[in-house]
């Protein structure tokens, strides 16, 4: 397997060290299942703040226009793509010797870990290829790319700090008075059929599949009724919103 690799630099970073940030996230452990490496990137790089998933729609928008090519450098945003495909299949940040901020997965068993590069390329090389064997797809090469970004900037302040207090701890998700306060916020977000549309879209599934993994908390048959009935309220809303999440590609 060829390994391309491609060098971008961190940009309008709001610490003198990019990588202040990092140590608080190293070994801690969430409330909810949710985080995944994507968050876990942009959150140490302070590029974000919230704590939720981020799916592959939003990522792809966010690197598409708020990251530039750059050489690399400790504190450059590594991106991991099955070659010839848009999708970023893993990220992490550059550390020093080598090393890099990882997190493999979404589950909050999954801690925010220090692990060499060369392992991060290799496991994730093994994961591709067992998807193209599986999804019996030709292509299996990757490209590591590198990133510097501004911060994100495709941001709802009234659904982030909804979601916060919904989040605050597990019980907070099954108050009634969380549910409809972001839910609110949730069917408040302006899309139309604009530029912006898709992006926006991508934004709302990513929060959309967060209150999937964090209604995975839920004991007894009580929250679990709360939860299937939220649920469903959000993919409502949801589905209510003209247009598609869309990829860029970055290989054309």
């Amino acid at each position: 397997m060829k390994l391309f690799v491609f060098l971008f630099l961190l940009t309008n970073t709001v610490y003198a060290n990019p990588l202040d940030r990092v140590d608080s996230i190293i070994g801690e452990i969430p409330i909810f299942s949710g985080p995944n490496c994507h968050n876990t990137s942009l959150r140490a790089l302070g590029l974000m703040q919230e704590i939720r998933y981020i799916h592959r729609y939003e990522m792809d928008h966010f690197l598409k226009d708020q990251c530039e090519p750059v050489e690399s450098s400790v504190g450059a945003l590594g991106v991991i793509f099955r070659k010839g495909y848009p999708e970023a299949y893993h990220s992490f940040v550059v550390l020093e010797d080598g090393e890099v901020l990882t997190k493999d997965g979404a589950s909050k068993r999954a801690e925010p870990k220090r692990a060499s590069l060369d392992e991060v390329i290799e496991l994730h090389t093994d994961a591709i290829k067992t998807h193209c064997r599986v999804r019996d797809l030709e292509t299996c090469e990757i490209d590591v790319r590198y990133f510097g970004c501004s911060e994100k900037k495709m941001r709802f302040s009234k659904l982030a700090d909804a979601w916060e207090e919904l989040t605050r701890e597990r019980k907070s998700f099954f108050e009634p008075l969380n549910q409809e306060r972001f839910l609110k916020s949730f069917s408040e977000v302006a899309i139309t059929e604009s530029e912006t549309c898709a992006e926006k879209k991508g934004v709302l599934q990513s929060y959309k599949l967060s209150a999937l993994l964090a209604s995975q908390s839920k004991r007894g048959l009580r929250e679990q009724e709360i939860a299937d009935a939220f649920l469903e309220e959000i993919e409502k809303l949801y589905q209510s919103f003209p247009c598609e999440p869309r990829f860029y590609d970055f290989f054309e």
